[in-house]
C-alpha cells in the first residue's frame, strides 16, 4: 500500500473517532440540558444577599422548600448571574421536586480566596474512584480558601488515621473517629439534607463536637489539627455527599471562630441574664492562645460581670495553688484552689456538658462556698471575692466549652449576688441546705428517711458544715446531722486544711507538721499529711506523708513512728483511737493524730529516725 494511502486511511479513522467522541459528548450535554431543573432554591440567605441580587438586577422571588424552609427561588437561566452577584460557588445540586425545583448548595467565597491554590489541598485514597478527588478538592477550596492558613490533607478511606496531629496541616478524615468504635444510625436528615440510611460513629469526647444546629446531631469532632467526620460520605449519592461536605465545613468555620460561635452561646444561654456593665476592666493572665483568651474574657463579661461591681482579674494558675486575695478586685482562678493538690476524678459531664478534659481536679478546701453537681462533685469554690475553678476546662476553645463556662459563671454570679444580699449575716442558711438536700434526693431517686447514709451524703454534710456560719446543720438522713455537729469541732483543729469522706473514712489533709528532736533541740520539717480515720473502730488510722518519705535501715518512713504503709508504731496511745472512733469523737481523733506526728520518742528504734528529716528553716 503506498504511503499516501496509509495517510488517507489513518486520517479517515481519526475523523471517525473524533466524530464518535464528539457525538458522545453532544449526547451527554443534551442529556444534561434535558435534565435541567426549571428553578433553583437557595436557603440560608440573609437580607444583605438579597440586596446584592437586587443591585445586580437578578430576578428572584421569596419561596419555600418542600420542608417549609424559607429562602429564594431563581430560574435556571438566572443562576449564573445570581452566583456572580453573591460571589458564591454552587457545590452541589439537590433534587427537591423533580425537574420543577432543585436546591443550589452554595459556598461563599472569601475576598482572598483567589490567592490560594487548590493544589494545596491534597486528596488521598487507596480504592475510591479517582474522579472523586478533583471535585472534593474544588468543594473544599470553595469553602475554606482564604479562611484557613494551613495546607489541607484529605483522607477518603474510612478508618483513616493521622500520624501526627500537629504537623502544620489540617486533616479531614471520613468515616473515622479519634477513639471509640461505637456506631449508631445516622439521622435521615442532617444539615437540611436527606440522607440514605447508614451507620456512623458517635462522639468520642476527644475534640470539639461539630453539631447540626437544627437537629443537635453530632456529625464529627474537631481537634486543633484535624476534622473527623463520622459518616462515610462516599456511600451517599453524588450530590448529597458534596452538599453535606459543604455544610459540615461551613459549620467547622463557625466552630473555629469565637466571634461567630459566641453569638450562638449568648443566644442559647443568655435568657434572664442582666446586661453586662458598659465599662468594666477584665485583666487576664496565663492564657497563651488567643482563642482561649477570647472565650474566657467573653464569657466572663457576658455571664459573670453582670453580677459583680468590681473589676475582674482572671488567671490560668496551671495547676498551682493560689492564696485568696482581698484587693478590691474579683479574681477568677482556673485550675487552682486555695490549698491542696489536684487529685479528684472528674465526671464525664459537668453542668450538662460533655467534659472534654479529664484532668484531675482540685478538691474543696472548706474555706468558702462550694459550687457542685447533684452527684456531689465540687467543680468550683467561692472564697470571698475569689472564684476557684478546680480544672482548666479549656482544650479546644470551642463553642461546647464556652457553653460550659457560661453555665458555670451564671452559677457563680448568682451565688455572689446571694452573698451580697446577706452582707453581715450568715453565708449559708437553712433554705440553702434544703435546696442541697433536694439535690441529693434527686441524685439518689428521692429516698426514704430510713435508708443508709451514703458516702456522698456524708461528704456533703462535712463540706457544707464548714460554711454554715453557726447555723444549725440539718439533713433528713440519719447520721449526717451528727457529722455536721462534729465538723464544727474538726474545723477548729489546728493545722487541718480540708476534710472529706471517702470509702467510709474521714480523710484529713493537714498543713505542714513539725517535730522537735529532744536530743538536739532542733525542729524538723516532717511534711503535709493525708490522715485517714475509719468510721469503723475495727479498722486502723493511717498517716501518709504528702511531702516526703525517708529511708532508715532499709525501711521507708512517713514519720518517726509511721511505716511505709502508713501504719503507726503506737506507744501508750494505742487504745485511744478505737475508743474515740467508736464514740464518733472525730475531732479528738484528729487532734490525737496530728499530735502523734508532732511528738517523738527517741528511745524507740523508729523514733531515732527524726534526725533524717530536714531541719526546718525560718519561721514555722
Amino acid at each position: 500500500m503506498p504511503w499516501q494511502m496509509i495517510i488517507y486511511v489513518s486520517l479517515a479513522a481519526a475523523g471517525i473517532s473524533l466524530a464518535g467522541y464528539g457525538g458522545w459528548k453532544a449526547w451527554r450535554l443534551l442529556q444534561k440540558y434535558l435534565a435541567r431543573p426549571k428553578n433553583y432554591f437557595m436557603r440560608y440567605l440573609q437580607d444583605a444577599h438579597k440586596e446584592a441580587l437586587r443591585a445586580a438586577g437578578v430576578q428572584f422571588e421569596d419561596g419555600n422548600a418542600p420542608d417549609a424552609t424559607a429562602g429564594i427561588i431563581v430560574k435556571y437561566d438566572h443562576l449564573p448571574q445570581a452566583l456572580a452577584a453573591l460571589n458564591a460557588t454552587q457545590t452541589a445540586s439537590l433534587m427537591l421536586n423533580g425537574k420543577e425545583l432543585h436546591e443550589a448548595v452554595l459556598a461563599f467565597a472569601h475576598p482572598n480566596a483567589h490567592e490560594h491554590n487548590p493544589e494545596q489541598i491534597t486528596v488521598w485514597t487507596s480504592s475510591r474512584d479517582k474522579t472523586i478527588a478533583p471535585r472534593v478538592q474544588r468543594t473544599i477550596h470553595a469553602v475554606l480558601a482564604g479562611r484557613l492558613d494551613k495546607r489541607v490533607k484529605v483522607t477518603l478511606d474510612s478508618n483513616g488515621r493521622v500520624d501526627r496531629e500537629y504537623d502544620h496541616n489540617f486533616h479531614i478524615l471520613f468515616g473515622t473517629v479519634p477513639r471509640t468504635s461505637t456506631r449508631e444510625q445516622l439521622p435521615l436528615r442532617v444539615f437540611d439534607i436527606e440522607i440514605a440510611p447508614q451507620h456512623s460513629y458517635v462522639y468520642s469526647v476527644t475534640g470539639s463536637p461539630v453539631i447540626d444546629p437544627a437537629t443537635g446531631y453530632i456529625v464529627g469532632e474537631l481537634t486543633k489539627g484535624s476534622l473527623y467526620i463520622y459518616a462515610d460520605f462516599w456511600q451517599l449519592g453524588e450530590e448529597q455527599r458534596y452538599a453535606l461536605l459543604t455544610r459540615v465545613l461551613q459549620r467547622v468555620l463557625i466552630e473555629r471562630d469565637p466571634a461567630q460561635f459566641l453569638q450562638e452561646v449568648y443566644a442559647e444561654e443568655g435568657e434572664g441574664i442582666p446586661p453586662a456593665a458598659g465599662r468594666q476592666t477584665i485583666a487576664d493572665e496565663g492564657f497563651e492562645e488567643a482563642g482561649e483568651r477570647a472565650v474566657v474574657r467573653a464569657t466572663i463579661h457576658k455571664f459573670l460581670s453582670p453580677y459583680l461591681r468590681q473589676e475582674i482579674h482572671v488567671k490560668n494558675c496551671q495547676g498551682q495553688t493560689q492564696r485568696p486575695l482581698n484587693d478590691g478586685m474579683f479574681h477568677v482562678f482556673f485550675n487552682s484552689a486555695a490549698a491542696g493538690r489536684a487529685g479528684e476524678d472528674a465526671p464525664k459531664k459537668l453542668l450538662g456538658c460533655d467534659l472534654i478534659r479529664q484532668d484531675k481536679a482540685f478538691g474543696p478546701t472548706g474555706l468558702g462556698i462550694p459550687l457542685f453537681e447533684a452527684s456531689g462533685f465540687i467543680y468550683a469554690e467561692l472564697v470571698g471575692s475569689n472564684l476557684y475553678i478546680h480544672q482548666y476546662l479549656l482544650t479546644h476553645a470551642s463553642k461546647a466549652e464556652a457553653k460550659l463556662l457560661a453555665r458555670l459563671f451564671v452559677k457563680a454570679g448568682k451565688q455572689v449576688e446571694k452573698q451580697a444580699a446577706r452582707a453581715g449575716g450568715p453565708r449559708f442558711t437553712e433554705e440553702d441546705l434544703k435546696e442541697e438536700a433536694a439535690l441529693i434526693a434527686a441524685s439518689v431517686k428521692a429516698g426514704k428517711n430510713d435508708k443508709p447514709v451514703s458516702e456522698q451524703e456524708l461528704s456533703k454534710a462535712l463540706r457544707d458544715a464548714v460554711i454554715a456560719d453557726a447555723e444549725v446543720f440539718r439533713l433528713e438522713h440519719s447520721g449526717a446531722e451528727e457529722l455536721g455537729r462534729e465538723f464544727d469541732e474538726l474545723c477548729r483543729v489546728y493545722k487541718v486544711r480540708s476534710v472529706e469522706v471517702k470509702q467510709k473514712s474521714i480523710v484529713i489533709m493537714t498543713d505542714m507538721l513539725y517535730c522537735v528532736d529532744p536530743r538536739s533541740g532542733k525542729r524538723h520539717e516532717i511534711g503535709e499529711f493525708k490522715i485517714t480515720i475509719p468510721m469503723d473502730s475495727n479498722s486502723e488510722v493511717t498517716w501518709l506523708n504528702q511531702t516526703r518519705t525517708i529511708q532508715m535501715e532499709s525501711r521507708t518512713m512517713h514519720a518517726p513512728h509511721v511505716s511505709s504503709r502508713g501504719k503507726a508504731c503506737f506507744g501508750n496511745t494505742q487504745d485511744l483511737f478505737p475508743m474515740l472512733i467508736k464514740k464518733r469523737e472525730y475531732a479528738s481523733a484528729v487532734q490525737l493524730a496530728i499530735a502523734f506526728v508532732e511528738s517523738v520518742n527517741t528511745s524507740d528504734a523508729w523514733g531515732k529516725g527524726i534526725s533524717l528529716f530536714p531541719e526546718a528553716v525560718g519561721e514555722v
